[in-house]
């Protein structure tokens, strides 16, 4: 237990709450629009393969697209999160 407590106080990632809710909105709205779209191409070719093969490659390719939008969670950095400046000084 020692060890995950040091690691969390040595690892401190700054959130950016507004960017996640940001693409997460933009997430939601793509797999709706996936199901959709694989719905009524299974319906469309009469197949239920065909439906969770164009399902599953679509969350493939919005996973792709939106997960990997690491400056887009860095927008908005929070301030209390960075790390303070130390100031050394010898006499």
């Amino acid at each position: 237990m020692e060890v995950f407590q040091e690691l969390s106080q040595k690892l401190v990632f700054p959130i950016d709450y507004k960017s996640q809710k940001y693409i997460g909105k933009q997430m939601n709205v793509a797999i709706a629009a996936v199901g959709i779209a694989a719905t009524v191409y299974g319906y469309m070719t009469g197949s239920i393969q065909n439906l969770l093969i164009c399902y599953i490659a679509g969350l493939l390719g919005t996973c792709i697209w939106l997960v990997p939008a690491y400056p887009a969670y860095r927008k908005h950095n929070l301030k209390f999160v960075e790390k303070p400046v130390i100031n050394i000084t010898t006499d």
